[in-house]
């Protein structure tokens, strides 16, 4: 989602699989008239995609009429958090009479956000998170308890869960790729290690708590899921128009009997 590659110039042949900022800026400015908030505090993290991100939002919201009490950049919290930035940051949001913050960047800057929050004995302030940060780094942080996220569209992919939840280390022993995963949620070792018990046909993710390892929240997944759809559909068009076309080397998917498994094999050259 990085504005950066917004700009056709550098990047004329880009597509995007996911929405760009400006819808959520819109989202923004919508749910600020919606409960009348007018006077509002900007926080965002300091890398270069988050303060671009956060000149677009700050045009778009004064444009709407909502005040912009202040603009405060914040670092990694382990470093940030000795910094007389820290304190600067603290004091404003302490002396402002705003309760409504609006969140712009990455996980990294959320925890500094976090860390200040904590640290301000004032009333308990209404966060407003843009989808840069994932759902689930936001579960630990209890500032932000009440407040609300902006994100990504989800949808079902029609077999997928069903797919995850019966994955294992027996039923894949050759999906390398998978290792990690299996891992960091199966009790058992797949790899002979002489102080885990062996793997049995019972671990599976579907036996792992649900807090752990989300099968129900596709959002990035359903946007690549979605472009993939987009591509077939191009180059099936693109196949069909200029089938007789020589110097054009083009290739098709075979249907398969599960619609979003894509599979090498899968792929022919015409």
């Amino acid at each position: 989602m990085d504005p950066v590659f917004n700009n056709k110039l550098l990047f004329p042949y880009f597509y995007r699989t996911v929405p760009d900022g400006s819808a959520q800026y819109e989202a923004i400015v919508l749910l600020l008239e919606h409960f009348g908030w007018s006077w509002v505090g900007m926080v965002t993290a300091d890398d270069e995609t988050s303060q671009q991100a956060s000149m677009d939002l700050y045009k778009v919201i004064t444009q709407s009429g909502v005040c912009i009490a202040y603009r405060e950049s914040v670092g990694s919290v382990a470093i940030f958090k000795r910094s007389m930035a820290y304190m600067k940051v603290l004091y404003k949001i302490k002396k402002t009479d705003c309760n409504v913050i609006i969140f712009i960047g990455n996980k990294y800057g959320l925890l500094s956000l976090d860390s200040i929050l904590s640290d301000d004995l004032s009333p308990r302030k209404v966060v407003i998170t843009l989808s840069h940060v994932f759902p689930g780094q936001t579960t630990t942080f209890t500032t932000l308890d009440g407040s609300l996220k902006i994100t990504l569209q989800k949808g079902r992919i029609p077999g997928l869960k069903e797919y995850l939840l019966t994955a294992g280390p027996l039923k894949y022993p050759d999906v390398d790729l998978m290792f990690e995963i299996w891992e960091g949620y199966l009790p058992c070792s797949f790899r002979q290690y002489f102080h885990d018990r062996p793997c049995d046909e019972k671990d599976v993710l579907g036996n792992v708590d649900r807090s752990w390892y989300d099968v129900d929240n596709f959002r990035f997944t359903f946007s690549m899921y979605s472009a993939v759809y987009i591509v077939a559909y191009a180059l099936h068009h693109l196949m069909f128009s200029y089938k007789r076309q020589e110097h054009l080397q083009l290739y098709t998917i075979r249907r398969s009997n599960v619609a979003w498994k894509v599979r090498s094999s899968d792929i022919q050259t015409i």
